[in-house]
């Protein structure tokens, strides 16, 4: 009995322990996001996106939701945070439109945002309908299937 009541504690004191350790939407001591963050549509608690933060940069996976709490969108960024890949997605879960855009740091030292190279679009049954071939945002190729 007492060794149950033991475990239990322990079991318990993990449990609110772990609970504080993973907080949401915290910011680092500079005040820049960091760790898992969840935005809002609405004060109704509605998620726009979520994903984590990096000293006030996304990084890894996030995930975007339309206001009925579908998924629409997923971006993927890479470790060195330059290149992300992207999926759109219809209503009915299937893959809409995938493919690549770049972070590139220009002269101007202002971070922009590039499609580039294929991006392929999709019916929604999930054929392929067709392609599209970017360099630095610009489309320079497209084509389409029967």
């Amino acid at each position: 009995m007492k060794l149950q009541k033991l475990i239990l504690g322990v079991i318990f004191s993990i449990a609110i322990y772990g609970c504080q350790i993973f907080k949401i939407n915290k910011s680092d001591k500079h005040g820049n996001r960091q760790g898992y963050w969840e935005h809002y549509w609405n004060d109704e608690g509605d998620i726009q996106r979520k994903g984590k933060y990096k000293h006030g940069l996304e990084v890894k996976k996030w995930k975007y939701y339309d206001l009925s709490g579908k998924l629409i969108k997923q971006e993927k960024y890479n470790k060195k945070r330059d290149v992300i890949d992207i999926k759109t997605y219809y209503e009915n879960k299937k893959i809409k439109s995938n493919g690549q855009a770049f972070l590139i740091n220009e002269n101007d030292s202002i971070l922009h945002f590039y499609w580039q190279g294929p991006w392929k679009y999709y019916s929604p049954n999930g054929v392929l309908e067709k392609t599209e071939w970017y360099e630095k945002g610009k489309i320079k190729k497209a084509v389409t299937y029967p």
